[in-house]
């Protein structure tokens, strides 16, 4: 069972940016980690000790996520470009540009970094915003997925961890972010589900996302390295729906076998690999 270990020689601290929370560990040039919709900074846990073995990781709450603080009132909706604009005060504080790695929602987050030039490197794992066509309204599964983390409130971390024991309901409910049930560690499904039940940001952020797609990659500098992953039995952003001209001219397009939405928990030694490749560390 895959579950995370703090290094010992990797000293840790928790900051405080402009509303945004983070934890900072490790060693090397800095690594910003952007977690996707409806969940928070926890999710790169498979994969945080290996990284702060090479970089400084900075894993960040986005806005209306986690610990990070949320606008009052709720705007309507928020953007990627939007996320972006909200990072930098702490990409500032690390120089003023950062290697970048997000995960869906936080992968287009990161395209939109490198596109406004704060981007060292960027790796892209199953990033929003490439379609054909973008989303023109709510999508079902990930609102029903906030509808009962609200319904079952503090007891939903324990009754996901339970779920996920139960193969034909796990794969139902849960398939669509993981495909390797018995390696991963269970816990990183309830810290999931717990980090949906207290995304307060989740609506105006998924709203954000609607009617939009990454239109910015000619702004994207040719001396930004950029990998986009995809993950072959991901079933909420589909490999075959993307556009390839919508990335970056130069960007790796990495498709992943036996691998779903969260390649960090499914293939986590391929993507520590490819981030590393990426950022040239």
């Amino acid at each position: 069972m895959r579950c995370f270990v703090t290094s010992a020689a990797s000293p840790t601290r928790n900051i405080r940016r402009h509303d945004l929370v983070a934890t900072v560990m490790g060693f090397g040039p800095p690594l910003l980690l952007i977690h996707g919709l409806g969940s928070d900074r926890s999710v790169w846990r498979p994969i945080l000790p290996s990284l702060s073995e090479h970089f400084t990781t900075v894993t960040v709450d986005l806005p209306g996520h986690g610990e990070s603080g949320w606008l009052e009132p709720t705007p309507p909706t928020f953007t990627p470009a939007e996320h972006a604009q909200a990072l930098k005060p702490l990409i500032d504080e690390f120089g003023g540009s950062m290697h970048v790695a997000g995960n869906s929602m936080g992968g287009w987050v990161s395209l939109e970094v490198a596109a406004n030039g704060w981007a060292r490197s960027v790796t892209a794992l199953c990033p929003a915003g490439l379609e054909f066509d973008p989303w023109v309204s709510r999508n079902d599964l990930l609102v029903n997925n906030y509808r009962v983390s609200n319904f079952l409130g503090p007891t939903v971390a324990p009754a996901t961890e339970l779920v996920a024991r139960v193969p034909g309901l796990r794969d139902l409910i849960m398939g669509y972010a993981t495909v390797d049930f018995d390696s991963l560690d269970l816990s990183l499904l309830g810290a999931s589900a717990d980090a949906m039940r207290q995304a307060r940001g989740f609506y105006a952020c998924h709203d954000g996302m609607l009617d939009l797609l990454f239109t910015r990659a000619d702004d994207v500098p040719d001396d930004t390295a950029v990998a986009v992953v995809w993950g072959t039995q991901d079933l909420l952003i589909v490999p075959e729906r993307q556009r390839r001209v919508a990335a970056p001219r130069h960007a790796k397009w990495i498709v992943l076998d036996r691998c779903a939405h969260v390649p960090m928990w499914d293939q986590p030694e391929r993507t520590l690999e490819i981030i590393r490749q990426t950022a040239g560390v």
